[in-house]
């Protein structure tokens, strides 16, 4: 027999798996309780207030993770916002969990394997649209234009 949960420990429940931002939360009750809109609403401020459900806490969370997917700071914050997070708490989270010095860090080495793998793969490209691959790569995994250029000029030294 399956057991019946009230919005209030269906919500605990959600939050006991992983961190969640409140429009996540908010849309994930929704769909389980359409009929209590109002009590959802109280479950969220009650959750906030006792710091179960915390926005800020959410977005260093999703950083970290995304880092070590290897996504850019561009990505993570676009992806922060479309999980509903706000604009200054989004770009606040992805500068304190992973600043300049360690986003370079990461382009190099992405850099390095994506030049060894088009190298290895299109032996007759020239080393300028092996260089502009690997731009391509990096603008798309979410570097900027300038970090992703610095990065790729490091490799061909």
């Amino acid at each position: 027999m399956r057991q019946k949960f009230s919005p209030r420990s269906y919500g605990l429940k959600v939050l006991s798996r992983r961190e969640h931002s409140c429009a996540e939360f908010k849309e994930k009750l929704k769909k389980k309780f359409p009929e209590e809109k109002i009590k959802i609403e109280e479950i969220i401020i009650e959750f906030i207030e006792k710091s179960w459900l915390s926005e800020k806490r959410f977005c260093e969370a999703f950083t970290r993770d995304q880092i070590l997917k290897k996504s850019g700071p561009q990505k993570i914050f676009q992806k922060l916002l479309q999980k509903g997070v706000e604009r200054d708490i989004a770009k606040e989270s992805v500068n304190k969990v992973f600043p300049q010095i360690d986003q370079a860090s990461v382009a190099e080495k992405l850099a390095e394997k994506k030049y060894k793998e088009v190298r290895k793969r299109r032996k007759d490209d020239s080393e300028f649209e092996v260089q502009q691959k690997v731009l391509q790569f990096l603008i798309g995994r979410g570097f900027d234009f300038d970090m992703s250029k610095n990065a790729v000029r490091s490799i061909s030294k």
